[in-house]
């Protein structure tokens, strides 16, 4: 494997495959979209080869009967408080976590693994900075 691969090589079956390299945990769900996962965390990604962007996410469900004020403080705080992530509450009930890696002129095998390492360890914590029990 090269560690560094050219615009146009980008894909979706050549992210897996670095993935797979570094021995992170890979699958693929029902819909054949890419989840890898750590320590629990688990966060899709997809490859736009249009915009040259990769897109990593994972999504959390919140308590419905939760104060949307209560939810919105808490996603605001981790806005606040945490770096290279970030949250937002799309639905009354859902937790959004995502990050978009640019990899116009190349992508760097060794970056995109750190990466998204990074990504699943901020995610775990934001998760469990969670003191009022509003994530499900």
């Amino acid at each position: 494997m090269s560690d560094l691969l050219r615009e146009e090589e980008v894909t979706l079956e050549r992210v897996e495959g670095i993935f797979k390299a570094a021995y992170m945990e890979v699958s693929r769900d029902n819909d054949g979209d890419l989840c890898v996962a750590e320590s629990g965390v688990r966060a899709f990604v997809k490859v736009d080869e249009e915009r040259k962007l990769i897109t990593m996410f994972s999504l959390w469900g919140m308590r419905e009967e939760a104060a949307e004020a209560d939810k919105l403080s808490f996603i605001n705080s981790l806005n606040d408080g945490l770096i290279l992530v970030r949250f937002c509450m799309p639905r009354p009930a859902t937790l959004w976590c995502d990050y978009q890696l640019m990899y116009a002129g190349g992508l760097n095998s060794y970056g995109l693994v750190m990466t998204a390492k990074r990504f699943l360890n901020i995610v775990k914590g934001a998760v469990m900075k969670d003191e009022s029990n509003l994530i499900s």
